[in-house]
């Protein structure tokens, strides 16, 4: 469930003076060569990993609790080291749960494009099948689809992800209303504006920026909800 991206050219003892950047996948994604522009500008200043789970069929937060085990894990063994997860989609729900539930050690999360109070589409499970499987299957890229996730989507009655990922579920409620933002929280959302609408094409900016209807700092870029991360805007 957890693995080095690369291993970074430098020694060793420069590797261990670096902090650490987890980078964390979204729904019916996983750790693929769309991120590794984000990877390449990370590694020059930290030791980066990335977090691989499935997406389709596990509760949320039993990934937040895989993670959180990693993270305290990693936390050990390197105690003087600061941890920041980048997070796309659902995977910042997932890094959330692993805060504020398994109080994973993680100094800062910078979420793009995550559904902080559940989503819409999700609520729709027929047509969230349809354009997942279209999606994982012949998108490529961030959404390069495990075998497991995609048999879910094909094969499985009820998803227990997609359940807990629905604006109206209890997990979304429940995780709003025990991860209260206040000025210690160093979260930061990054937003995509889809030909200048205020959402990435799947989730809307307000949605993306607010917990309990608190903001969070934030910045909006050009990136949509699929090609988060990608590219040179990666340093702006």
């Amino acid at each position: 469930s957890f693995r080095k991206v690369k291993v970074a050219e430098e020694g060793d003892q420069e590797r261990s003076e670096k902090p650490i950047a987890i980078i964390v996948h979204g729904l019916v994604s996983s750790i693929s060569d769309s991120y590794f522009s984000l990877f390449d500008y990370l590694q020059k200043d930290h030791e980066v990993y990335g977090f691989e789970y499935f997406t389709v069929d596990e509760r949320i937060s039993d990934s937040g609790k895989l993670l959180a085990g990693e993270v305290n894990d990693l936390k050990k063994k390197y105690p003087d080291k600061e941890i920041l997860v980048i997070a796309h989609s659902m995977g910042g729900l997932v890094s959330r749960s692993a805060i504020s539930r398994y109080g994973a050690a993680i100094d800062q999360l910078i979420m793009a494009g995550t559904p902080n109070n559940g989503s819409l589409l999700i609520a729709v499970p027929i047509l969230a099948r349809l354009c997942l499987v279209v999606n994982g299957a012949f998108g490529g890229g961030r959404n390069s689809i495990k075998s497991k996730d995609f048999w879910d989507l094909v094969r499985v009655e009820k998803l227990r992800a997609f359940e807990d990922l629905a604006n109206d579920s209890g997990f979304v409620s429940e995780l709003n209303s025990t991860d209260i933002l206040d000025s210690d929280k160093k979260y930061f959302a990054i937003t995509g504006k889809y030909l200048g609408q205020p959402n990435d094409i799947l989730v809307n900016i307000d949605n993306m920026i607010t917990v309990n209807e608190i903001k969070m700092p934030h910045i909006s870029t050009t990136w949509n909800h699929f090609n988060y991360y990608e590219g040179e805007e990666v340093e702006n």
